[in-house]
């Protein structure tokens, strides 16, 4: 304790002594990298669950998941071409009316840590694999956001509506309620995930959470 008191105070006498404006002066051409931890539950929520977009670590930060393109046809209008075959864990099928049923629960309790509860407009089916997201003003958080707004059967939508958790994306009651590879047994997304056979996939899986699995 001794010696945790010593070091203190050497620190302290050397902040007294160096001058402020050697502290705070910027240097030209430096950088500061800054890691910031994550909930564990919002990436096995992403086992359980899916979006059109999913966590990744790569220079966009994002990879597809339910969609397999994307483009943006002006500043407030993103174009998303779905992922075909996929069925929810009740074998209901994930289609563009999936996705507008859902877009219309979210728009009723949104999440509301990004300005994604003002600036979303409404979606709009371009045909049964081709959803458009319009936007009241131009968004450039708006693919960040995308990740988070995952999708959920209409039986869970009735019964919850969207945003079923405060601290969404989550459910709010174990079921097959869900995309992913994952169906939750008991709990909440922070509990327990047994392990299935998902709907989307063609090959039998084997292996833990953690393992990657391919896509049709």
């Amino acid at each position: 304790m001794m010696g945790v008191k010593i070091f203190f105070r050497m620190m302290l006498s050397l902040l007294l002594f160096v001058p402020m404006g050697t502290i705070a002066k910027p240097v030209e051409g430096s950088h500061l990298k800054v890691f910031i931890p994550s909930l564990p539950y919002i990436y096995i929520s992403h086992s359980i669950n899916a979006a059109l977009l999913k966590p990744a670590n790569n220079e966009k930060g994002w990879e597809y998941d339910m969609a397999v393109s994307h483009r943006k046809i002006d500043d407030k209008t993103y174009e998303f071409d779905l992922r075909r075959g996929v069925k929810f864990q009740d074998g209901s099928p994930f289609n563009a009316d999936a996705v507008l049923l859902n877009m219309e629960y979210f728009k009723k309790a949104p999440f509301l840590f990004t300005k994604i509860d003002t600036v979303f407009d409404y979606a709009e089916k371009v045909d049964d694999y081709t959803v458009r997201f319009h936007l009241k003003e131009k968004y450039g958080q708006f693919l960040n956001d995308a990740i988070w707004i995952q999708f959920y059967t209409q039986p869970y939508l009735e019964k919850f509506g969207w945003n079923g958790k405060a601290t969404c994306p989550n459910l709010a009651e174990a079921g097959p309620y869900g995309l992913g590879p994952y169906m939750l047994k008991e709990g909440y997304i922070e509990a327990i995930a047994k392990h299935r056979k998902p709907c989307w996939l063609q090959t039998r899986i084997t292996g833990t959470l953690n393992t990657p699995k391919s896509k049709p």
